[in-house]
């Protein structure tokens, strides 16, 4: 019993530094285009995840870290705009 306790209070402190860390990965220049269009980019992971929160919580994570790596705003939108943003 108390290995389970201690494997379910791992899972949920790497889960929550997981998140934390997505964050991170957004330069400061990005951020306002993220900020705006994280709505649109959580459905567009929800839809992709057809209903599973592990794979849509995946989904959330690769593409804030794939968005983070980009050079500039041109292509930061259209990234955006493949991933459901209207901008």
């Amino acid at each position: 019993m108390t290995r389970t306790i201690a494997s379910l209070f791992l899972l949920a402190v790497v889960g929550c530094s997981g998140q934390q860390g997505m964050r991170s990965d957004i330069p400061a220049a990005g951020r306002p285009l993220w900020d705006r269009c994280r709505p649109s980019v959580d459905t567009w992971c929800h839809n992709r995840a057809q209903g599973d929160p592990t794979l849509e919580r995946e989904c959330e994570g690769n593409t804030g870290h794939d968005y983070g790596l980009l050079a500039d705003d041109a292509a930061r939108q259209q990234f955006l705009r493949a991933h459901g943003c209207s901008l």
